[in-house]
């Protein structure tokens, strides 16, 4: 069910939401036209938007289950990395350890919304924390 929900959720985000690229929205054309012997034989001409509505019960449901599971999985893979760091970590003399940087952080500025992150560099003991 998660990997149907996630299917879903990507195409839906991809064709939909994102690109337009499905008949999940439409923009018929037409025009009206006026009857004889009217000077005008076209009054208007004109759209008629269609738009599937896709924030349903069923859809919002979906998604919820996929975040769950998603981040169920993301917790998990983080608590084994942070035990994999941990128990590297203690294999270092508590001098090193203690001689490391802080963590450090700083807010990030607005104009900054279209600038990808910069990888930080590897530390001179391979790149570990």
């Amino acid at each position: 069910m998660a990997t149907w929900a996630f299917d879903y959720m990507k195409a839906l985000r991809h064709k939909h939401i994102v690109h337009d690229d499905n008949a999940l929205s439409q923009s018929i054309p037409g025009a009206l036209i006026n009857p004889p012997p009217s000077p005008q034989k076209v009054a208007k001409v004109f759209t008629m938007p269609i738009h599937t509505d896709t924030l349903i019960n069923e859809n919002y449901g979906n998604l919820k289950l996929l975040c769950e599971v998603t981040l169920a999985w993301v917790d998990a893979e983080f608590d084994r990395e942070a035990d994999r760091i941990a128990a590297m970590l203690e294999t270092l003399p508590h001098e090193d350890l203690m001689a490391r940087a802080e963590p450090t952080w700083r807010a990030s500025q607005i104009d900054e919304i279209s600038v990808s992150r910069k990888q930080p560099k590897a530390s001179s003991t391979g790149g570990t924390p």
